[in-house]
C-alpha cells in the first residue's frame, strides 16, 4: 500500500478558531471528498479510504489545496510506496 506523508507549517499568528477551521476544511475538502484518510496533524500520513492505490494523482490533489490556503506557509508531500 502506498501512502502520502505530509509536513504542513501553518501560519503562526493564526487563532484558534482559523486554526480549527483550517483543518476542518482541509479534512472534508482535500481528504474525504477524495475519498481519503489522515491521521496526524502538521505531520500525518494519507491514506486511501477505498480500494485503491495512492499514486501521483493523489499528492497532486493535495499539494494544489494547500498551495491555494493563506494560512499555510510551506509544505512538502512525499508518496512512501509499499508501507506496510
Amino acid at each position: 500500500m502506498n501512502i502520502l506523508e505530509l509536513n504542513i507549517d501553518l501560519d503562526n499568528s493564526l487563532s484558534v478558531s482559523q486554526t480549527n477551521k483550517f483543518w476542518d476544511e482541509f479534512i472534508l475538502d482535500a481528504i474525504e471528498k477524495n475519498n481519503l484518510q489522515y491521521g496526524g496533524l502538521n505531520h500525518g500520513f494519507v491514506e486511501p479510504s477505498g480500494d485503491f492505490i495512492i499514486g501521483e494523482s493523489h499528492s497532486e490533489l493535495i499539494q494544489s489545496w494547500l498551495k491555494s490556503r493563506d494560512e499555510v506557509i510551506s509544505f512538502s508531500v512525499r508518496i512512501i510506496e509499499d508501507a506496510t
